[in-house]
């Protein structure tokens, strides 16, 4: 009884050990299949700006700092943007990610972001990132901003980030911009 115990016990183990291989070679094919998509979305990586294009996706990124300047005037990102075109009955989902930059200051500063379809800076949604009493060294912050839209006509549209601050040394930088299209 005791042998059939010790045999049960190392067929456990065993049939353990199987599935733990198997779990770790999807997880490895699947980590191989993100590093190619990646790879061949980021291929441009030594430039400023990457865009790409899949069957229902856009993705664009710019790296370079764009500046709020002149101070308290709405600037749109137009190195950001993405035109695109919608069929019937289709959605769209767009997700910018940015970093924020407040240049150091005596009093408080700001820096906020809106979405930009077909040219209509839009309300909502919005980011502002903001501080008082600035340190020396300035202040930076990852922002991100989502919006899905199932209200759009068919055909061609364009989006872009706008941005506005409170002084003109402000600046985003690192700014990618994604929209997926859905059917509704």
């Amino acid at each position: 009884m005791e042998n059939l115990r010790k045999w049960d016990k190392n067929k456990i183990l065993a049939l353990l050990g199987v599935i733990g291989l198997v779990i770790g070679i999807v997880g490895l094919s699947l980590g191989g299949v993100a590093l190619v998509r990646i790879a061949s979305m980021d291929n441009e990586s030594d430039t400023d700006s990457v865009d790409s294009h899949t069957h229902d996706g856009w993705y664009k990124r710019v790296d370079s700092a764009v500046y709020t300047a002149p101070n308290f005037t709405v600037i749109p990102l137009t190195s950001l943007t993405i035109t695109f075109d919608l069929g019937p009955d289709e959605a769209v989902y767009f997700s910018y990610m940015g970093q924020a930059a407040l240049v150091p200051d005596t009093g408080s500063s700001f820096i906020g972001l809106n979405f930009r379809v077909d040219g209509a800076h839009l309300f909502y949604p919005y980011i502002t990132f903001g501080v008082s009493n600035m340190s020396a060294d300035g202040h930076f912050s990852p922002i991100t901003l989502q919006l899905y839209k199932d209200d759009l006509s068919e055909g061609t549209h364009n989006i872009t980030i706008d941005i506005l601050g409170s002084h003109n040394g402000n600046y985003v930088n690192l700014n990618t911009l994604y929209l997926q299209k859905y059917p509704i």
